[in-house]
């Protein structure tokens, strides 16, 4: 049984690319730095249904966890219903993370019964649960798990602590190249069909409008004035939702909408390169809106 409110830890960019693998190498090595007491410690389970923060979870722990995505590639991890296996695989973790809110219904669930677990909607107070879109709220998402693995295993604490630092400096030269590229767009309008951008959308300046499947002719009309009268603007479509609003603006402003990745899923086909997937399917996604919204430097 959890014994506290959700969102605490329960008890039951090419410039910068070199710099931050620098310091990412710096903190992989931390382990050697440790007293042998912490280098011999068990291996923390940390489980969760969304693939960024899979990544995310890994890159802080290193070989002092294991870390169990129960959505497999393919499937919607939104809806997807966990079978009686994996709902032991969730109640078995050390940690288990989830965005909260109702995001994933069935691993919140699952949650329940996890000695431990962390809602990142209660942490972050994010206005889209894609807290991974959000460079900024990504950094704050990675500080969250890396103090809730700590609580998990203390004396692991410091490595998990250092990596965290490290990976939250790739991240920021993630944010510099999504600020340099978005800033100079003389498009700033996104469509699409749900809050998956908010965030983002907050922290570049950009404006979402929202249209979700069940959106009224008004709304849908609006919409494509939006676009018509835009220098240039982003209509998007997303995997594992609806988004038959978003095609009805389309039609309605003769515009073809863009396919947009919200990474929420494992990667049907691995991520190719040494570097981490998670920043280079997020350096993918810059691509795709500065092309959308008219950047003209889109190279990343």
């Amino acid at each position: 049984m959890r014994t506290a409110k959700a969102g605490t830890v329960k008890s039951r960019c090419p410039r910068l690319v070199l710099a931050a693998l620098a310091v990412a190498a710096t903190t992989a090595g931390c382990s050697s730095s440790l007293p042998s007491s912490v280098a011999t410690a068990p291996v923390e389970s940390v489980v969760t249904g969304l693939w960024p923060l899979a990544v995310a979870a890994q890159a802080i722990g290193g070989d002092k966890v294991a870390v169990d995505d129960v959505v497999p590639a393919g499937e919607n991890p939104f809806t997807y219903p966990l079978d009686p296996a994996r709902q032991r695989t969730v109640a078995a973790a050390g940690l288990a993370v989830e965005v909260g809110g109702g995001f994933q219904p069935a691993f919140e669930e699952a949650a329940r019964h996890a000695p431990r677990t962390v809602a990142l909607d209660q942490v972050l107070r994010p206005a889209s649960p894609y807290v991974w879109l959000s460079p900024t709220m990504m950094e704050r998402a990675v500080s969250a798990l890396a103090d809730a693995m700590t609580s998990a295993d203390p004396p692991a604490g410091p490595l998990f602590q250092r990596n965290a630092v490290g990976f939250r400096a790739e991240i920021e030269s993630l944010r510099i190249d999504y600020s340099s590229t978005l800033s100079v767009c003389p498009g700033t309008a996104v469509v699409a069909p749900d809050r998956a951008l908010a965030d983002l959308a907050g922290e570049f300046g950009l404006t979402e409008t929202v249209v979700t499947a069940s959106a009224s002719a008004a709304s849908v009309s609006a919409a494509a004035r939006v676009l018509e009268s835009a220098n240039a603007a982003a209509l998007i479509r997303q995997p594992w939702v609806d988004d038959s609003g978003v095609e009805r603006v389309g039609a309605a402003a003769g515009i073809r909408p863009t396919q947009f990745d919200t990474l929420a899923g494992v990667p049907a086909v691995p991520v190719a390169g040494s570097g981490d997937p998670y920043i280079q399917l997020m350096e993918n996604d810059l691509n795709v809106l500065s092309r959308a919204l008219g950047c003209n430097n889109n190279e990343q």
